[in-house]
């Protein structure tokens, strides 16, 4: 009996190293553009819109005497992000491949291949997605277009018919209230009003067999 078991727990690793899903990091080598504009750009990932304007210069130091008024514009402006990667029939062999987004900022819709895989609404909460059967072998592109939060949230301002307290936002339109978004983006009394968005966490793709484990915790059921 000891023999089998030690012979089971030497299958083990052998067993777990074959089913190791195959994970790749997809922050290197996006582009960004104002929507329309087609002017493209290298954008830094994790980041955001701004951040990237102000490292190509198209923004001014947001920090240096009253530029904040002149780093306003683009957060009513849409901006698009891609990106391409290579997929090989040994990664398409496996079960199924998640599509993972640490976080999106904020109000996006999501394209894999020119097919439409998700839409996001919440900057604070990751997403995945399964995207085995919108792969394919070879070149495959991302594409991520950012709404305007304040173009996103000022209907529902409209429709609300008053103002909630949010002593935070600099704006005389108070709408930081209406979004999944950080508050902090809108101003406060440590910081400027610079509502950003973008991709602000890493991305990733996994191929993986049969099952995977996301999380796991302990849970004590008695006490002796």
């Amino acid at each position: 009996m000891k023999k089998l078991v030690f012979l089971f727990c030497l299958l083990i690793p052998a067993f777990t190293f074959s089913q190791q899903p195959i994970v790749i990091e997809l922050n290197e080598g996006w582009q960004f553009t104002q929507t329309g504009k087609n002017e493209w750009r290298d954008a830094e990932i994790p980041g955001s819109v701004q951040r990237d304007l102000i490292r190509h210069k198209v923004l001014p130091d947001p920090y240096y005497g009253t530029n904040e008024t002149k780093v306003q514009w683009p957060e009513n402006e849409n901006w698009d992000f891609k990106k391409t990667f290579t997929v090989t029939d040994e990664q398409l062999q496996h079960d199924d491949a998640m599509l993972f987004f640490e976080g999106l900022d904020t109000h996006a819709d999501v394209f894999l291949n020119g097919a439409k895989i998700l839409h996001t609404q919440n900057m604070f909460i990751g997403y995945n997605v399964s995207v085995k059967n919108n792969l394919r072998k070879g070149e495959n592109q991302l594409y991520i277009r950012f709404y305007s939060p304040i173009a996103h949230m000022e209907p529902a301002r409209l429709t609300n018919g008053y103002e909630y307290p949010a002593d935070n936002d600099h704006s005389d339109k108070k709408m930081s209230v209406y979004s999944r978004k950080a508050p902090y983006h809108f101003g406060w009394d440590w910081g400027m009003r610079l509502v950003q968005m973008g991709i602000w966490k890493p991305v990733s793709i996994t191929f993986y067999n049969t099952a995977r484990i996301d999380d796991y915790y302990v849970k004590q059921t008695s006490v002796t």
